[in-house]
């Protein structure tokens, strides 16, 4: 809420219309942050065929992992299924990425290799389990576990019931199970680095436009607070007019002298009289406004709000929003610690599954929740490091465009071999921190590292719960 706001707020309660305020707020924030998408658009949008970038969501788009594919975008052809994985790794279709997310899936051989093996299988059980095929591609993995755990499935026909009591069609289902849910993690990455880039690049959205890489906090700050204090100038003078108890006729000092009261009321009073409307008799619900207004501007429990109150030689911003929003974070240390998941999807998924398939005469112990168990270094296999490197850099290079993750010096295969291992150690030192993730924490207050953890982590459990 602005100054620039404010003569438009005004001119609707002098005119006879109502206005709330935190409705107003609220309209902006959803302009802004979702683009003025509508909630039923969101999978749509996520999953449109034309969409080669990710980056230029709305970053309250990027946060809605949670969106399952539409049944207008199920692959209908062997091709089209092979576009939609890798459209779910790499919105650009980038073959090197592709190729080192696709060597950790089950199977042998190269990353292609297993790529094609997977979708192979998966076009088979379209062939001869339509329902199931259906949920493994939508992401909704809740039928496709039941059926391996009861051997049957809604919509079933005689044949498929004789096929699915065979133990190499339940190892296919069960491998396609596994291979989808990574799939969807990668997705869940991919997602997750395209939000890290507009937090850094993009953090208002089209209310900023700017051609620097990292829009600092400092900047809007700078170009906020003038704007902020003429509001509250206004503010002031409002109220100083109603308390001195003079009509529009009487002099005011005060509002003689200030010049932008001056040309709000103006504004004001052409739009009544052009409306043949009495200015007078909105006077109580200008007042309703601008105390509402003043309560919203001056509000205690927002940051941002504080910091623009705050002198700017009295306030440390820090270096980037993304920081801000992300516990301290910096965007590759953001990238890292949905890449180390995704890496420990890849180790534990199976494990996962196995939590929802009963053994015979073996009683597991079922944790309290679904969502990858903590991160802990003993549990990761040999040479996961490594791996945790280049899949970063191969994440970044196609989504983001980085070469070499800022390194200084860059050999002739175009990457330091140490590049990305600075950040690697802060999201391993983050999830160190962070344990098992909890239930609600992704409705956890924005600036806790709950909820940090939520945004950056990949979450099958989404996916294994839905049918």
């Amino acid at each position: 809420m602005t100054f620039r706001d404010l003569p438009s707020l005004v001119r609707l309660v002098v005119t006879g219309q109502e206005v709330d305020v935190d409705e107003a707020v609220h309209c902006l924030h959803h302009e802004v942050y979702y683009g003025g998408i509508a909630k039923a658009d969101f999978a749509g949008t996520i999953f449109a065929l034309a969409l080669a970038d990710l980056t230029r969501l709305p970053m309250g788009i990027l946060d809605q992992k949670k969106e399952l594919l539409p049944g207008r975008y199920l692959p209908d052809s062997i091709d089209a299924l092979r576009d939609h994985a890798e459209r779910m790794i790499s919105a650009s279709r980038n073959q090197d990425l592709i190729e080192t997310v696709a060597e950790g899936w089950p199977g042998h051989g190269s990353g292609e290799s297993r790529l094609a093996g997977h979708l192979a299988n998966l076009w088979q059980i379209h062939s001869d389990h339509p329902p199931l095929y259906r949920a493994l591609v939508m992401g909704r993995h809740r039928p496709v576990i039941q059926a391996l755990r009861d051997r049957r499935y809604a919509g079933m026909s005689a044949a498929a019931a004789g096929l699915i009591q065979e133990s190499d069609t339940l190892a296919r289902i069960r491998r396609a199970l596994e291979c989808q849910t990574l799939l969807w993690c990668a997705h869940d990455v991919q997602m997750i680095l395209a939000r890290n880039a507009r937090a850094a690049a993009f953090p208002l959205g089209d209310m900023l436009s700017s051609d620097k890489t990292i829009v600092e906090p400092a900047t809007v700050l700078a170009e906020a607070r003038p704007m902020r204090e003429t509001l509250m100038s206004v503010l002031d003078a409002y109220r100083a007019h109603q308390e001195s108890g003079m009509d529009d006729r009487a002099v005011n000092t005060l509002m003689e002298e200030d010049g932008i009261v001056r040309r709000l009321r103006l504004q004001v009073q052409r739009q009544a009289e052009q409306r043949g409307i009495d200015p007078e008799r909105a006077a109580d619900r200008v007042a309703v406004l601008m105390d509402r207004v003043a309560s919203r501007v001056q509000g205690s429990n927002d940051a941002f709000l504080q910091a623009l109150a705050t002198p700017a030689r009295a306030y440390s911003s820090p270096k980037s929003f993304h920081a801000a929003w992300f516990s301290g974070l910096s965007p590759l240390a953001s990238s890292g610690v949905a890449v180390i998941r995704y890496l420990q999807a890849e180790t534990q998924v199976a494990a996962l599954i196995d939590e929802l398939l009963p053994l015979a005469n073996v009683r597991r112990a079922v944790r309290d929740r679904l969502a990858l168990p903590a991160f802990d270094e003993r549990d990761m296999p040999r040479g996961w490091k490594a791996r945790s490197r280049d899949l970063l850099h191969a994440w970044r290079s196609a989504v983001l465009g980085d070469k070499d993750l800022h390194s200084r010096s860059v050999p002739s295969d175009g990457r330091d071999p140490k590049a990305g291992k600075q950040p690697l150690e802060a999201a391993i030192a983050f999830l160190n921190r962070a344990g098992d993730r909890r239930i609600g924490d992704d409705h956890g207050d924005q600036h806790c590292e709950r909820r940090t953890f939520y945004l950056l982590d990949v979450i099958p459990e989404h996916r294994l719960a839905c049918g």
